[in-house]
């Protein structure tokens, strides 16, 4: 891949909030960008398992090499920015595994927290 392109499975740092920018998360590319209108990608949050939580894809040590611990896709907190913007304020990381990101796109329509617009990007319904 690329280095300066995002397709479904990329990863990367992004930042955490305003009054915590240096907390970044693992976020995943969900689509290929570049056939978006706009080049828009969609992405989602990795989050490290606490009390509550959306409990349609965990992923565990193994699942990345970021992954040190129980953690889950957080499909409440899907975005949409384009490849421009998250390539300059991301850290590309390795790339997910085939059946890792399966997986995470799987979830996208089995999670009850996953927006209606963000399924039809993802499934196209």
């Amino acid at each position: 891949m690329n280095e300066r392109t995002l397709s479904a499975g990329s990863t990367l740092f992004l930042p955490g909030t305003h009054r915590n920018p240096d907390n970044r998360h693992l976020c995943i590319v969900l689509n290929d960008p570049r056939i978006e209108e706009g080049n828009q990608a969609l992405y989602v949050p990795v989050i490290t398992v606490r009390r509550k939580f959306d409990a349609t894809c965990i992923l565990d040590v193994g699942d990345h090499p970021f992954i040190r611990h129980r953690s889950c896709v957080h499909y409440a907190a899907m975005g949409q920015r384009s490849e421009a913007h998250l390539l300059k304020v991301g850290i590309i990381q390795e790339p997910l595994r085939e059946d890792v990101l399966r997986r995470v796109i799987e979830g996208v329509s089995a999670s009850p927290h996953s927006a209606p617009w963000a399924k039809k990007l993802v499934l196209g319904d």
